[in-house]
């Protein structure tokens, strides 16, 4: 009689069963398979609810872990759209207004939006050369895509743009001062810019990093909004000036002045739209500050490198992803600074009109008027620009610093080489360069048996015996040999101990190198800002100069090394070259006759 087993999946049949057993035992067969069926539907229930257990946790685990990533992603896109707001926000919201005054309201919102489409385009070019190039800075980009000449043109761009900008700063806080001291001289304005200059500027300007002054591009940031806030309190407190009101009259009254003035405007705020005095000329001079206000492309590719990569097995994919990341950061963060630009250009137009000048701060008066507001925003103004004073000063220092290395290594290449080919005729004298270390290491070994050493053995009684006939390989020639490699030992050595002692006075001197490089740097800033009548011409001259080079005329250039058919390329080189042309020299021009 055959068994059967539990957990067998066989089927037994009745009939065959009752020819070997018989009646009785094929009913015993027939009740071991049903409790047989019954143990298999357990057993798959169990596993099917612990697999449908199994993925339900898995699934939870994984909606997890994509909620984690998507924070994660989202506060690094905050932080990237906060670093480029704080690279493009800065004094250039001193000067545009003035700007929007000159090319008036109607040209003046054309060209920051031209500006701004400008940017967002080159800020695109430039992300996609850097994935290309995988390299995250702006000057090897350059170099990689346009060779190195290229890159020493814009080492002294970014120069230029640095020192201007500090020369900028400058002459705000001179604006500043003018308008906390009432009654101030040319004379006494230009003591107490060099008096802040020499007590604040220049200290910060002294310290070696920039970690303590991390903060700066946070207190630019609020003081501009709150610069925003106290602007628009000002505007409001005119218009009630201006319509017999005065500082009783509630917030819905102040809601209904200000919309009929707007509604119906004066003939003062019709004048405002079209460019200043009817002169189209003065469009094309406030043209180059709307470049100025958006440069922000020399930090692009820092702030792309710090983005965290797509999670994907693919590095195309992930790439892809990451520059759409960009993107996002990039219209984000260009949308931000310009409705910034916009709203405090047309809220101090609508307050002041014509009498619009050059620094925004100059149009407000602060002794005639207890407005703790305005003087809030004024401190912090006037702090946000001593802060960012050394924050150009040390890429400027940097860039000097490497172009002055850089040129001393170029020149150095040539003694290099001369020292090695002596250093290679003194070894060649026991027998070649390479020969030196080997024979210390097997000293009784001959020329001749270095040469056949892949068939020879070391430990061979015969090639020791060869070794010691050999008249050449004499004791008191090897002795006079290992003699002269200690010799040509000792002088390496002493190359060595010149060559680190040559390094630490150079690590001594770069101490008084930094200071003389600072002093150098902020003392020319104060020099041309005690001269530049105001903070217009500054911008002016580096936004048709540096910034169109930095920003539109490189990354097209880039852009082309890609994909020669771009249109929107060429239009950044063609467009931005002319128009750098006309604004400086319209700028200059108007510098010499004013």
């Amino acid at each position: 009689m055959s068994t059967v087993t539990v957990r067998s999946t066989s089927i037994i049949d009745p009939e065959r069963a009752m020819e070997e057993g018989g009646g009785e035992s094929s009913q015993q067969l027939q009740q071991q398979q049903q409790e047989e069926l019954v143990l298999v539907r357990h057993d798959s229930d169990a596993s099917s609810s612990s697999s449908t257990t199994t993925s339900t946790s898995s699934t939870t685990d994984s909606s997890n872990e994509d909620n984690n990533n998507e924070r994660s992603l989202a506060v690094t896109l905050i932080g990237s759209i906060a670093n480029l707001c704080s690279a493009t926000l800065g004094a250039g919201i001193l000067a545009l207004p003035y700007a929007f005054y000159q090319s008036g309201i109607l040209c003046g919102t054309l060209l920051l939006l031209i500006s701004a489409w400008a940017t967002s385009t080159s800020i695109g070019l430039l992300v996609e050369v850097c994935a290309q190039y995988k390299l995250s800075s702006y000057e090897k980009i350059v170099e990689r895509g346009l060779g190195y000449k290229s890159r020493r043109i814009v080492e002294i761009s970014i120069l230029i743009f640095c020192c201007g900008t500090a020369v900028g700063y400058v002459i705000a806080v001179g604006d500043i001062m003018e308008r906390i001291i009432p009654f101030m001289t040319i004379g006494q304005k230009r003591i107490a810019m060099s008096i802040v200059w020499l007590v604040a500027m220049l200290p910060l300007s002294c310290l070696k990093t920039m970690k303590s002054l991390e903060c700066a591009s946070s207190v630019g940031i609020i003081s501009i909004i709150t610069l925003l806030v106290a602007a628009t309190v000002h505007l409001i407190h005119h218009i009630h000036e201006q319509h017999g009101g005065n500082s009783d009259i509630d917030h819905e009254y102040d809601h209904d002045v200000e919309e009929e003035l707007l509604v119906s405007p004066s003939p003062s705020f019709l004048s405002l739209i079209g460019p200043a005095n009817g002169s189209w000329l003065s469009v094309l001079q406030a043209c180059p500050i709307f470049f100025y206000a958006f440069s922000c492309q020399v930090n692009v590719a820092q702030i792309f490198h710090e983005l965290p990569p797509v999670g994907s097995t693919s590095s195309a994919t992930s790439s892809e992803g990451k520059i759409k990341n960009m993107n996002l950061v990039t219209v984000i963060g260009v949308l931000v600074c310009g409705l910034l630009y916009a709203s405090v250009s047309l809220v101090t137009l609508l307050d002041f009109g014509k009498d619009m000048k050059p620094n925004i701060l100059s149009c407000y008066e602060l002794h005639n008027r207890s407005d703790p507001l305005l003087h809030t925003a004024f401190l912090a103004m006037a702090l946000a620009v001593v802060m960012a004073f050394p924050l150009n000063i040390f890429p400027a220092r940097v860039s000097i610093i490497m172009m002055w290395e850089n040129n001393k290594k170029f020149d150095n290449r040539t003694i290099d080489q001369q020292q090695q080919q002596q250093q290679q005729i003194i070894c060649c004298g026991i027998g070649g360069g390479d020969e030196i270390e080997e024979q210390v290491k097997q000293p009784l070994l001959s020329k001749d048996h270095n040469k056949n050493d892949s068939n020879s053995d070391y430990n061979s009684v015969g090639d020791t015996t060869m070794d010691i006939e050999d008249p050449l390989r004499s004791p008191s020639t090897i002795t006079q040999q290992q003699q002269q490699q200690q010799h040509d030992v000792n002088i390496i050595i002493d190359v060595d101990v010149d060559v680190r002692q040559e390094e630490t006075h150079e690590e001594e001197f770069h101490f008084f190198q930094h200071l003389a490089v600072t002093l150098l740097l902020a003392g020319t800033a104060l020099g041309f800002a005690l001269v530049i009548p105001n903070i217009s011409v500054v911008f002016g001259l580096l936004g048709g100069t540096t910034s169109s080079l930095l920003g539109f005329i490189v990354p097209g250039l880039l852009g082309l090394q890609l994909d020669r058919t771009r249109t929107s390329c060429w239009v950044l080189v063609i467009c931005g070259s002319i128009i750098a042309v006309l604004t400086t020299t319209v700028t200059v021009y108007s510098m010499f006759r004013s």
